[in-house]
């Protein structure tokens, strides 16, 4: 039991939170594609990714983020990441991969970051 999951809590206006926690391994990657990929199907076009929790990630998961940022700002929206564990910051800093992911601090901070890139409603 890996003890791996994926919560999902909507924030209306085309933006959800995912919170992961545990290892994201290629037995567990599926979960996260699925609850993602319903996201983006419903049109969630802001995705603050919650990683305080996720002890490991592997590569695939590791491109499906840079991908799925790219694919989300594409789309007129954005993916911010929430503090991910250092064994995991490591790995992204290691490979480059900070250039192109924003890391927020806290939750709070992710979604003040998402507000300054909404079009404003005016």
């Amino acid at each position: 039991m890996s003890g791996f999951s994926v919560r999902v809590t909507p924030q209306g206006d085309n933006s959800a939170e995912v919170s992961v926690s545990g290892a994201m391994d290629a037995h567990t990657f599926e979960q996260f594609f699925k609850a993602v990929s319903q996201l983006i199907e419903a049109g969630t076009l802001w995705i603050v990714l919650d990683l305080r929790e996720m002890t490991y990630i592997t590569s695939v998961g590791i491109n499906y983020l840079v991908n799925l940022r790219l694919l989300r700002k594409k789309a007129g929206g954005d993916v911010i990441l929430v503090k991910p564990q250092p064994s995991v910051l490591n790995v992204l800093q290691m490979i480059g991969f900070l250039e192109v992911l924003f890391v927020a601090e806290t939750p709070l901070a992710a979604w003040k970051e998402v507000a300054k890139s909404k079009p404003s409603a005016s």
